[in-house]
């Protein structure tokens, strides 16, 4: 452990102990005048334990210096620090762009621990607020938050406001935990797509926007996404700049993973793609690991899982590696593998008697997409929209059909070479992982089992078959787990086949809420349900159904299951009802206007797992779980395109969802929603 301390610091990882109330550990900074310091992104903790918690801050001098500055973290368990915890200091320097991040431990469980840091006479404008977590036999009530995709450029963060102000207006035993990130917590690229045509304004009437990247040192070329350390912080210290963002990472501890965001969009191990055939991007991947190590506070190598499961999350430490061309097997690649191997984020967090939270990474592991972008292309597609047979066929690989690959797949009345009929079957976790995983899941004595998957499990399909025969059912995003279904069949089966119960998944991503069950096997005839997911909506990404308005070469075919003209001329959200009840219910509800003669048409298959969908909700979600029953609530907020300043965001309507404990003899299963305010399209018809 010494060696660890000692060879971590240099990462920028320090450690201290904290004492009992009255003690003080005391190593303060030198004196330098009121003004000469400044903490711009504020203060933060992750990854609260029993005994112990990361916290986090950024210093930089006034003067632009970038001198190392001696800064000094106070921890106390009153709000006055009349009993001081802990009082040390810690310098902070160029090589992490002057970030500190301290493995608090010593401490009591279940706990609420005020912090902040000085340097010189200045100190973090806000205080900091955290909590431990309750040791693993306790027996209460746990509580927590989660979200995803903030984009910084299509949206403002009154949804952080609203949650904080709810919070603060409810008894402390009811009060948020944590904060579980699962990920697009930075975007990597500015100034593109729906940001270029819809810039936002503050109240002030300056642009909310990300300034041009830095770029390599004395470079000032004006480019459209990260490509270099300097770049990646720089949007995180953007990004960061927001009071409301601050002031949430100020009150609770956040447990985070990543998306693809955090690096490339859409991203495979080191491979960026921004093109069809992919960018092999090493030299990138290093530089957005150590640039989310510095800013995302996160107890990995010094962390402890579960029972005797080892934990497998390791800090980040830097690798020198040549950006090498995407290679026939480029998992097997030196300088990817030095890259994916920098850090380690999988890991899982023990929170009382009720609570196991398996966080994984489904970036550095993945395959590249099943479906090759050049096939997509020759379509017409992309990533999304894809035939549902196309990517089954494409993901099983050389073990389609029984081992016996066919050499054509058949599209309606379209029939194309299969171009993996000789390639491995695709995968998203990776071995280890996978393995993992598996342990976690079946291994966990706590009541529920939460799986913080970035990225959606449950298939989001719309059956164009029912409208024609000759036209295939597509896939909403390949890109989530249901460009991989042979996996993700794997893994339903191993619950199912190993009696794992109570398992519940919460994913990101897509910009819109969503909820159901988790299949063994989605594509079987009679799935069976082996757990739970909810999806939630962005904080400030463009909801899906947003983004569907403003394409403007959106074909006829999907526009008319998509959307439809209301009484006041507004654009009502037509695929909702597509995607719970069918193409031809919406396009019923198209030509009449009558929703009983579109649902009797409905698709009684029609992505019968789900339980609920709006593709129109940004916002973020809360769960809480306990002895007999686990709950979400998802909370819809206005479109986030204007300046709340410090104002909450008004809440459209709170979708209610009550998960009873199950304890094998009966299948998992949902209640709801129940709606506070305004419920969406379809629910609003019922």
């Amino acid at each position: 452990r010494d060696f660890l301390k000692s060879s971590l610091a240099l990462a920028g990882s320090y450690f201290a102990t904290a004492y009992v109330p009255g003690a003080v550990s005391s190593a303060l900074g030198v004196t330098a005048d009121k003004g000469s310091y400044r903490f711009p992104q504020g203060l933060a903790s992750g990854d609260p334990r029993p005994d112990a918690v990361v916290l986090w801050t950024r210093v930089e001098a006034a003067d632009g210096s970038t001198k190392a500055i001696e800064t000094t973290l106070e921890v106390s368990t009153s709000e006055d620090f009349e009993k001081p915890a802990l009082r040390r200091s810690f310098t902070a320097t160029e090589a992490t762009d002057h970030t500190v991040r301290v493995v608090l431990d010593g401490l009591e469980p279940d706990t609420v621990y005020y912090y902040r840091f000085r340097a010189g006479e200045d100190v973090t404008p806000l205080l900091g607020r955290t909590r431990t977590a309750p040791l693993p036999d306790a027996d209460r009530r746990v509580r927590f938050a989660f979200f995803s995709c903030q984009h910084f450029e299509e949206g403002f963060y009154g949804a952080w406001r609203r949650m904080l102000v709810d919070d603060e207006n409810v008894p402390a035993d009811e009060q948020i935990d944590f904060v579980l990130n699962l990920g697009d917590f930075i975007y990597e690229y500015r100034g593109e797509g729906t940001v270029a045509k819809n810039p936002l304004f503050y109240a002030n009437g300056d642009p909310r926007a990300v300034p041009p990247f830095p770029g390599a040192k004395g470079s000032a070329e004006d480019y459209s996404y990260a490509r270099t350390i300097d770049d990646y912080r720089h949007l995180y210290k953007t990004y960061l700049s927001d009071p409301n963002l601050q002031a949430a990472r100020a009150r609770w501890p956040f447990i985070s993973t990543w998306d693809d965001h955090e690096f490339s969009n859409d991203s495979w191990q080191s491979i960026a793609t921004y093109t069809p055939e992919g960018t092999a991007s090493q030299q990138r991947k290093v530089a957005a690991n150590q640039a989310w190590f510095e800013f995302i506070p996160a107890m990995l190598s010094d962390s402890q899982s579960s029972g005797a499961l080892d934990n497998p999350a390791r800090d980040f430490v830097f690798v020198d590696v040549d950006t090498k061309p995407e290679t026939e097997n480029f998992a097997d690649e030196p300088n990817n593998v030095a890259a994916i191997g920098s850090m380690t984020i999988y890991r899982s967090i023990r929170y009382g008697k009720h609570l196991d939270l398996v966080l994984s990474d489904l970036r550095s592991y993945r395959s590249d997409h099943a479906v090759p972008e050049a096939v997509a292309a020759e379509l017409g597609r992309g990533r999304s929209m894809l035939p549902v047979e196309l990517v089954r066929v494409c993901d099983a690989g050389r073990s389609d059909n029984d081992g016996n690959p066919r050499d054509t797949i058949q599209l309606g009345a379209t029939e194309i070479p299969n171009p993996r009929k000789d390639s491995p079957p695709s995968h998203v976790l990776g071995d280890a992982q996978k393995a993992w995983w598996k342990r976690a899941v079946a291994g966990s004595t706590a009541t529920w089992k939460c799986w913080g998957t970035s990225v959606p499990l449950q298939p989001l399909r719309l059956d164009f078959s029912d409208l024609d025969p000759e036209q295939s059912d597509l896939i909403l995003s390949t890109d989530a787990w249901d460009g991989f279904p042979s996996e993700r069949r794997e893994l339903g089966h191993f619950l199912r086949d190993e009696g794992v119960h109570n398992v519940f998944a919460l994913s990101g991503d897509h910009h819109m809420h969503f909820a159901g069950l988790f299949m063994d096997d989605f594509d079987s005839e009679n799935p069976t349900p082996v757990g739970t997911e909810f999806s939630t909506g962005a904080v400030s990404s463009t909801s899906v159904f947003r983004s569907l308005l403003e394409l403007a070469d959106l074909p006829k075919f999907f526009s008319d299951v998509a959307f439809k003209d209301g009484d006041k001329g507004e654009k009502v959200e037509l695929f909702n009802l597509s995607v719970l009840q069918g193409t031809k219910a919406s396009m019923v509800a198209q030509e009449t206007n009558d929703l009983k003669q579109a649902t009797a048409v409905r698709n009684a298959k029609q992505n019968a797992h789900l339980s609920y969908f709006d593709s129109d909700a940004n916002g973020y979600s809360l769960a809480e779980v306990g002895p007999e029953s686990m709950e979400i609530r998802m909370v819809a907020i206005e479109a986030p395109t204007t300046d709340p300043e410090t104002k909450p965001s008004a809440v459209r309507y709170t979708a209610r969802f009550t998960v009873p404990r199950s304890d094998g003899s009966r299948p998992p299963a949902i209640d709801g929603p129940l709606f506070d305010g305004a419920k969406p399209f379809p629910f609003n018809l019922a």
